[in-house]
């Protein structure tokens, strides 16, 4: 059951929703707490290795690793479910890691 009321200090429409245990909840507050639905989940890969790679750049992490590195890079295979992770110092080497990656990607897969 829902009703609409007035705050006086406001001014503004609330909408508040009775639940089961008596007591009053805003619209916004109930709405909020929903669990929202999941993706629609799906089997559909590609066929063949390398035709999708998913790539991700996370950092920079509050701690540097024992090499240095603040950034790691990674490439998940869609086909194989493969997963590449490449640290880096800098975010400026991305590029030269996605090259990298590719020729031995490449030349792994024939």
């Amino acid at each position: 059951m829902a009703r609409t009321t007035q705050t006086p200090q406001q001014g503004r429409h609330h909408t508040f929703i009775q639940s089961r245990i008596h007591h009053q909840l805003c619209e916004h507050c109930h709405y909020g707490k929903h669990v929202a639905t999941s993706h629609p989940t799906t089997t559909l890969r590609e066929s063949s290795p390398l035709d999708l790679v998913h790539s991700d750049v996370c950092g920079p992490m509050p701690h540097q690793s024992l090499g240095g590195a603040s950034y790691f890079i990674s490439f998940i295979d869609d086909s194989t479910r493969k997963v590449w992770a490449y640290p880096a110092k800098t975010k400026d080497r991305v590029f030269s890691i996605f090259k990298e990656w590719l020729a031995m990607a490449e030349n792994q897969s024939g």
